[in-house]
């Protein structure tokens, strides 16, 4: 419920398992949320992937010179732009592991040191190793926060249920320019919108000056490998557009304004 209501975000794919467009549910679903996640949509009595157009085909046409085993191909038909920045980032050698950020190396640590929490760490659990760094978080519900961590890269969402606080060096800054401004200002009004949670913009689905109503898909997210229409809050007039398709965005960021 990063949303503050239940169901009111739900995943392209959450839509397309009431629509069976994976397969048959193994039991009796709940009819409310099918009309909510699947609108005026019919769902399938076929073989879902009888539906399927041939696509490897074509997306081979649009592989970058960079992609060159078969894994590279699959990767890239799946998640291409993810994949892209990758093939990009090993033509080049940067595939570098970012080091850990550690404290002073001089003398005892002070207060101040005592009292961070750690943004990014090491940790080894029966003897396996994983590497840990915390990428943001959302609103808090019902006293929890959710937290967004990377373990050995892969995106994972937890939620916290503080018992004891101290001062904590948590990432929630936003991106800042080279000027120091803010790349996209925080909401402050009831018609900037900010994604419920951290992700890669896939495909803004509304231009400047389009008319949309409370509900209506802005924009799809893709966090933890799935894929989020972000709805519109209010009934208005999409009057700036403040990201582009692949680039990142966070919860405390405002992407689209309507007024």
């Amino acid at each position: 419920m990063l949303t503050g209501e239940r169901y009111k975000v739900i995943t392209t794919e959450t839509k397309n398992y009431f629509l069976g467009l994976y397969g048959r549910a193994p039991g009796q679903v709940d009819l409310d949320v099918m009309a909510r996640a699947t609108g005026d949509e019919t769902s399938i009595k076929s073989r879902p992937a009888d539906r399927l157009e041939p696509e490897f085909d074509d997306a081979k046409k649009e592989l970058p010179d960079s992609a060159k085993s078969v894994e590279d191909q699959l990767s890239f038909v799946l998640f291409p732009a993810i994949a892209r920045d990758f093939f990009e980032a090993r033509e080049k050698g940067e595939l570098i592991p970012e080091p850990l950020e550690l404290g002073s190396a001089k003398g005892p640590a002070t207060a101040h040191e005592l009292h961070l929490a750690p943004v990014e760490f090491n940790v080894t659990v029966h003897g396996e190793t994983y590497h840990v760094k915390v990428s943001g978080s959302g609103r808090k519900t019902d006293g929890r926060k959710p937290y967004y961590i990377r373990v050995n890269d892969k995106l994972e969402e937890v939620s916290l249920e503080p018992i004891q606080e101290v001062l904590a060096g948590v990432p929630e800054s936003q991106e800042t320019e080279s000027g120091g401004k803010p790349k996209r200002p925080r909401p402050s009004k009831p018609g900037d919108v900010a994604p419920p949670m951290p992700g890669r913009v896939v495909k803004i689905l509304v231009a400047i000056d389009d008319q949309v109503k409370a509900g209506d898909a802005l924009l799809i997210i893709e966090a933890m490998k799935m894929e989020s229409r972000v709805p519109a809050p209010i009934d208005g007039k999409v009057a700036t557009i403040l990201t582009a398709e692949g680039d990142n965005v966070k919860t405390d960021e405002t992407v689209i304004q309507l007024e």
